[in-house]
């Protein structure tokens, strides 16, 4: 009687079995039960069903839809005034939140002593938007549409002027007293560059 060999699959192989012998005209014998491809339901010891893992999903199709999740925010970068900011944490004022972005920078490359620049982004949380296929932060009132991004020369931050428009919407920076600016909407001026707003945005 002729035999063949049929390769079992590869759970057999931790019982040191990795091929089995049958005769012609018969079915080799079934996978080790719960093994890959036995069809089997897995069990634990104590006999329950054992759910199979879920597949993993890209992050980036979380990200289509409503607000960020603050994990959306801490891993990804903002770009604004074609500088990158990191999120820094969120604020909240008369029921609204506000992510705060935060970089720290070089003032000038030409001076003797060049000071440190800390500068801060306070936004609406609902108009942080994933650029998908740039794989950054950008901003939109819409909280939908990603700006088109312009390329524009770098300038020292003192020497830009403290109004202009970015991303669609109207901006304005300020000084704290402690010497760090803030680039917040106009509309919100009052609520975060008067001198109650900026400590508010300094934080603690």
């Amino acid at each position: 009687m002729k035999t063949v060999s049929f390769p079992l699959n590869p759970d057999a192989r931790r019982y040191g079995r990795p091929f089995i012998r049958v005769a012609d005209g018969r079915t080799p014998p079934p996978a080790v039960p719960g093994g890959a491809g036995s069809g089997a339901r897995r069990e634990s010891a104590a006999g329950a069903p054992v759910r199979p893992p879920a597949p993993q999903r890209y992050l980036g199709a979380l990200r289509r839809s409503g607000v960020l999740d603050l994990s959306d925010l801490e891993i990804n970068v903002l770009e604004f005034r074609q500088r990158s900011f990191q999120f820094e944490r969120m604020l909240e004022l008369n029921g609204v939140e506000y992510a705060v972005f935060s970089r720290t920078e070089t003032e000038s490359e030409n001076q003797f002593r060049p000071r440190l620049l800390h500068l801060r982004v306070v936004v609406p949380r609902a108009w942080v938007v994933y650029d998908e296929p740039n794989d950054m932060l950008l901003l939109a009132k819409d909280g939908r549409t990603a700006p088109v991004r312009l390329t524009e020369p770098v300038n020292e931050v003192r020497a830009e002027r403290p109004e202009f428009k970015e991303q669609g919407i109207d901006w304005r920076r300020a000084e704290g007293a402690t010497g760090f600016l803030v680039y917040a909407p106009a509309e919100l001026a009052g609520e975060f560059l008067s001198p109650d707003g900026l400590a508010r945005v300094a934080g603690p």
